[in-house]
């Protein structure tokens, strides 16, 4: 599949999605479920995702330097 395949099937699935009623209504409620707390808890979410993705990292690169 060629780059211009994968960048206009991209740009289809990206805007088949945003035209979606339920993306739309989510983008209603946005301002009225983003309180404090939830800011606080997805911020936990992705700090501890991006941890864990490092310890994976390094052990990847470090089983890959002992060989």
């Amino acid at each position: 599949m060629s780059i211009i395949r994968i960048a206009v099937t991209a740009a289809t699935i990206a805007r088949t999605v945003v035209l979606h009623p339920a993306f739309q209504a989510g983008l209603a409620l946005a301002p009225v479920l983003l309180t404090p707390e939830v800011k606080t808890k997805a911020r936990d979410a992705v700090l501890a995702g991006a941890h864990g993705a490092g310890v994976v990292a390094r052990r990847i690169v470090d089983s890959a330097q002992r060989r």
